[in-house]
């Protein structure tokens, strides 16, 4: 054998294997956590919201009713102050696509319906409708649009999914009335005021 010759034996020809497969076990059983963490820290800066309504005047209160899609009725309080309706679903901790060719239509809630491409505008017998509230008052259905009003801190957002019929305003009441002057003008409320509808148990 020439001395510039070395015999691997076999805990040497194993060892490099063994490391491999040492790396593998460290990165799957560390790197979700980290994972996890990390996004878990993401989505409450990101959202900078807490479940229910907000206690009066500190922030919107935004209401997500799936409807037709099935699923329950959510609540959520932003304490921020979104510019617009699409704003403050985004700050409430929901994903948000609007459609490609019109930047102001909202065709999916965190990814619902699945069925929307999100090219043009959502057919008119299955889409996301847009109220606002009063605490207290009744739904107003929005022809204003999410992009075109800011939200009133004192007041309610709302968004519905229905399917083959006039848009349905969510199922949840307004919660109770704050005092002092109502935050959202008549002018606002623009195809009347929807029946008054309780919360959800």
């Amino acid at each position: 054998m020439s001395p510039s010759t070395t015999t691997r034996g076999p805990a040497q020809r194993l060892a490099p294997i063994l490391v491999l497969v040492l790396s593998a076990v460290v990165w799957a059983f560390g790197a979700p956590a980290a994972s996890a963490a990390d996004s878990a820290a993401t989505v409450g800066a990101a959202a900078g919201a807490s479940a229910g309504p907000c206690p009066g005047d500190a922030g919107v209160t935004i209401v997500v009713d799936p409807g037709d899609l099935g699923g329950s009725v959510q609540v959520r309080c932003v304490d921020s102050s979104p510019t617009n309706g699409i704003k403050a679903l985004e700050a409430a901790g929901y994903d948000v696509d609007v459609t490609v060719r019109f930047s102001g239509f909202l065709c999916r809630i965190d990814d619902r319906p699945a069925s929307d491409p999100c090219v043009g505008t959502p057919p008119a017998n299955a889409y996301w409708s847009y109220w606002v509230a009063d605490r207290g008052g009744p739904w107003c259905y929005s022809d204003l649009g999410a992009t075109a009003r800011t939200p009133r801190r004192g007041t309610v957002e709302g968004w519905s999914f229905s399917r083959g019929g006039d848009a349905a305003a969510p199922r949840s009441g307004t919660f109770g009335r704050l005092a002092g002057p109502q935050r959202l003008p008549a002018s606002e409320c623009d195809r009347g005021p929807a029946p008054a509808t309780t919360a959800p148990p």
